[in-house]
């Protein structure tokens, strides 16, 4: 997906939430893939952590309580969220959620 916001096919969207989320992940799995994590975070848009009113929508889906911020923010800042997590987003993947797409990366990158 670096790739594709590179070349200008898509804008990349985060809050610092789901950046921090995802470092803590690649510090815990792929510790040396964190430079090449930080090198990427230029490409991303970094948006406000959501409101309370998108908060308490993305609540309302039944997510797991960890992963609502996530798809709080996500909420009228892009199209499609897009997520490896197949525990919690995996009976909405390939659905849409709140007007929102959930997709895997594989399914994001097939789009293009």
């Amino acid at each position: 997906m670096l790739g594709l916001a590179q070349a200008g096919y898509c804008q990349l969207v985060s809050s610092g939430y789901a950046v921090e989320e995802a470092r803590r992940n690649i510090q815990a799995k792929h510790p040396a893939a964190l430079s090449r994590f930080a090198k990427g975070l230029d490409l991303i848009l970094i948006v406000a952590e959501a409101d309370s009113k998108r908060l308490a929508q993305a609540a309302a889906t039944g997510l797991d309580p960890g992963d609502v911020p996530i798809l709080a923010a996500a909420l009228g800042q892009a199209d499609a969220l897009v997520t490896g997590d197949r525990r919690h987003f995996g009976p909405f993947m390939g659905k849409k959620l709140l007007g929102l797409e959930i997709l895997s990366l594989a399914d994001a990158l097939a789009l293009f």
